[in-house]
């Protein structure tokens, strides 16, 4: 009787020691993330194939006239098998003003394609964005909200240096956050000095689902520098089965070689004194995306002709 009061009281000593021990999960890697992530982007670029979103884009000047212009678009995402997402802006207002030619040049982009994939893309991009608030330094076409998206894809990662900063929220949901450097030549995003992009993704680790990006690049030509910083934040739409962009804000700095900004207005003190000084040039601009819908473009037809798809 005593030796089964004594093993008993072992083997609870025991049960309860494994009990209290802690359960040491594996630490999730980097390289595990950076995988959750390529795996939900591969299924998010064949979700969001033929996905129409409302966008109500207001862009701003800072530069020798300050001026500003309010575009009302649809944004037309396509998977090109091999450029992968390809956005179009289709601007159909400008400031309140219709755009008169929009339907043709539409259909005249999608019925008239260009045997060249990257010629037919840069095609695409460019009258997208001919609406933009320009600079004699910023001709941008880098204004679309999933262009970061590019360097998360598993067939580009290796194009790039990733590091873990730490975690973060989005609207509530747990996201680490990855850093990442452009190393590969040619650069996925194009400049006449080949400037490296960097940027950061917010990324849920349990699910690789991309909550926010920050796309950043630094491009200098002679004397003129421009600093470009785009950040998206995205939300679920469970209607399409993704997290969608949510808000885009953009800013593009201008500057020349002594750190001056390039055609930026000087301010001259009242009373006709000195001038106080460059005040700082900027680009920046601030889109809100809505009606998530998906179609099917006729290619006979064209976009025109786009008619809901059967499985939103």
């Amino acid at each position: 009787m005593q030796r089964g009061v004594v093993g008993a009281f072992v083997i609870g000593v025991a049960l309860c020691a494994a009990a209290a021990a802690p359960v040491v999960a594996r630490q999730q890697t980097t390289a595990d993330l950076l995988a959750a992530a390529g795996h939900y982007l591969d299924g998010f670029a064949q979700g969001v194939d033929g996905l129409v979103i409302a966008e109500d884009y207001v862009q701003q000047s800072h530069l020798q006239v300050v001026m500003a212009r309010h575009l009302k678009s649809d944004l037309t995402v396509t998977n090109d098998p091999a450029l992968g997402l390809v956005e179009f802006r289709d601007v159909f207002d400008v400031d309140g003003k219709p755009v008169r030619d929009r339907e043709n040049r539409v259909i005249d982009l999608f019925t008239h394609p260009n045997p060249n994939a990257m010629a037919q893309a840069q095609r695409i991009v460019a009258e997208g964005a001919r609406f933009n608030l320009e600079s004699t330094a910023v001709q941008r076409t880098l204004n679309l909200p999933m262009a970061a998206l590019a360097f998360l894809r598993t067939s580009n990662q290796s194009r790039s240096v990733f590091d873990n900063k730490g975690s973060d929220s989005v609207h509530g949901r747990h996201a680490t956050v990855l850093r990442f450097r452009e190393k590969a030549r040619p650069r996925l995003i194009g400049s006449k000095d080949e400037a490296a992009a960097n940027g950061l993704f917010w990324i849920d680790p349990e699910t690789g689902t991309l909550l926010q990006s920050e796309l950043d690049l630094d491009t200098h030509i002679a004397t003129t520098g421009v600093k470009a910083s785009i950040v998206v934040t995205y939300r679920d739409v469970p209607a399409i089965g993704f997290w969608l962009p949510e808000e885009m804000t953009e800013t593009y700095t201008i500057s020349n070689g002594q750190g001056a900004p390039m055609d930026a207005p000087r301010v001259v003190a009242t009373g006709g004194g000195a001038e106080q000084g460059p005040v700082l040039g900027t680009l920046s601009g601030h889109a809100s995306y809505s009606d998530f819908r998906k179609f099917q473009i006729s290619t006979e037809q064209g976009p025109a002709a786009a008619v809901p798809s059967q499985h939103p």
